[in-house]
């Protein structure tokens, strides 16, 4: 396992996909989750909540903890896994700015905006 706890020995990133999901019904108000998803070599789906915030004319993003996606039928691919959950209703783009093995990127200068993204592996 590597420091990080994220990928045991011998196992890569695939890819990473920020993602938004609404998933509180409008009823209650309506609501929105935000983070992102990394899809291992190994076939486990990893997520953790990303948030960004604006102060003072600068934006900082924060990630909490990975934790397995249980409900994700693991051994899919790239294709498969993007499928699945574009199917279950999440909106999926690039990657935070946080890296995979920290919890806070920036303070960015101006808002939060789309050029404030992370790698995107091939």
């Amino acid at each position: 396992m590597d420091a990080t706890g994220v990928f045991p020995v011998g196992v890569e990133p695939v890819h990473r996909w920020r993602f938004l999901l609404d998933n509180l019904p409008e009823w209650i108000g309506g609501g929105f989750s935000a983070g992102e998803f990394l899809l291992r070599s190994d076939g486990a789906l990893l997520r953790r909540s990303v948030i960004s915030s604006y102060s003072r004319g600068e934006t900082t993003w924060r990630a909490g903890p990975w934790s397995e996606f249980h409900r994700f039928p693991a051994g899919c691919e790239r294709g498969q896994a993007r499928a699945w959950l574009i199917d279950r209703g999440y909106d999926l783009g690039d990657p935070s700015p946080v890296a995979v093995d920290k919890s806070v990127a920036g303070p960015f200068p101006g808002l939060p905006d789309l050029f404030q993204k992370g790698p995107t592996l091939p």
